[in-house]
């Protein structure tokens, strides 16, 4: 019986130090890290900046329509 509980936690002690060894997850780990990082930060500075992005966003597009209305005006004229 003590034969079986020794070969028992020896067994455990090499299954855990194996464990401990393997660092295959690790860079899956870090991604996701790196990746929630990054959906933190585009929170803030959208949350931060949003009604700034969204004048600028509205004047590029409303540049880009004049220019396209102008640009079709001149072809049919």
């Amino acid at each position: 019986m003590r034969l079986y509980k020794a070969i028992w936690i020896i067994n455990i002690k090499q299954k855990l130090h194996n464990l401990w060894e393997d660092d295959s997850g690790v860079t899956t780990i870090e991604y996701g890290l790196i990746a929630g990082l990054i959906a933190a930060l585009l929170v803030a500075v959208f949350g931060l900046f949003g009604d700034s992005l969204k004048e600028l966003f509205e004047a590029i597009a409303n540049t880009l329509s004049n220019a396209t209305d102008t640009i079709n005006n001149e072809r049919t004229s």
